[in-house]
């Protein structure tokens, strides 16, 4: 199964896991970033295979596994494997994977295996090192956008389930969400709990197109503001202590130009040089 960032792949696994019936044994992995021998292992710390630590290698691991659904598939159970993020699957991983589907018996398979990823997987799986893992797919599904009806729907519904019976949103307001969140799921919460919040600020009893657009500008950052980079001067520029004194030495008349020490007694030194300003607490500490 695949679908794009934000699009509720790990949301649809979840309710799948919770459906299963009682006889499927499941190995979650939700980060494939391994080797193939961490897979391995990992597969088996999920089925709870006990596998000595002298046989942390490949074909010890894989012996334990086999032993595992052999025994299971004599019960009548059905081990599943199930990876998330497949599209960061290592190729020598993706083979690894692809030799766990030769477990078998002479009538059916021993494990079966699921892999959830984005977009990239389908392109990593079409390439010509994979061919035989992308031939032993049975089944392929890919998350579509939701369409504007789906899309109020899904807001409503999580309205619902947060126990609310009046309707938050506007009909022009949830057509807007639906145009502004490019239908990502993830995007559409985001933007919902921003507009929710904005409608309480503004002590407004729905949710209108105009609180929309604002909590998807504030949401995509738009409008603020940051401090412009400091504009560097043409030509270096002479510093106070070439022309002065330090500033240590207040004296009056000690080698200042005239009228400085009228500057000093007001609160601050000027320099020779543009911009050189210290504020007279500055210049009290010696800085």
């Amino acid at each position: 199964m695949t679908s794009e960032v934000g699009t509720g792949k790990t949301t649809v696994c979840r309710a799948f896991l919770e459906k299963l019936p009682e006889a499927v044994n499941v190995a979650l992995i939700v980060n494939p970033a391994l080797t193939a021998d961490e897979l391995l292992r990992a597969i088996c710390d999920e089925f709870r295979v006990p596998v000595p630590a002298s046989e942390y290698f490949i074909k010890g691991l894989v012996d334990g596994l086999n032993d595992y659904l052999l025994a299971a598939y004599a019960a009548g159970r059905r081990p599943v494997s199930m990876i998330d993020e497949a599209q960061n699957l290592r190729p020598k991983v993706m083979e690894q994977v692809r030799l766990l589907t030769n477990l078998e018996t002479t009538k059916a398979k021993l494990l079966q295996i699921f892999l959830i990823g984005q977009p990239e997987l389908r392109r990593i799986l079409e390439r010509e090192s994979l061919r035989q893992l992308n031939q032993r797919l049975t089944a392929r599904f890919h998350l579509r956008p939701l369409s504007t009806a789906e899309t109020a729907a899904y807001i409503r519904h999580r309205v619902a389930v947060a126990g609310v019976d009046c309707p938050l949103f506007t009909a022009d307001a949830l057509r807007r969400i639906h145009q502004v969140s490019c239908v990502v799921p993830r995007v559409i919460n985001i933007l919902c709990y921003r507009a929710l919040l904005g409608a309480c600020v503004t002590r407004i009893n729905q949710v209108t197109t105009r609180v929309v657009v604002r909590a998807a500008g504030e949401v995509r950052g738009e409008g603020v503001r940051t401090a412009p980079p400091c504009a560097l001067p043409s030509r270096p520029r002479r510093p106070w202590h070439c022309c002065s004194p330090r500033l240590g030495d207040l004296r009056p008349g000690a080698g200042r130009p005239a009228g400085l020490d009228r500057r000093l007694a007001g609160g601050a030194v000027v320099g020779a040089g543009r911009g050189s300003a210290f504020r007279s607490g500055a210049v009290s500490r010696g800085i």
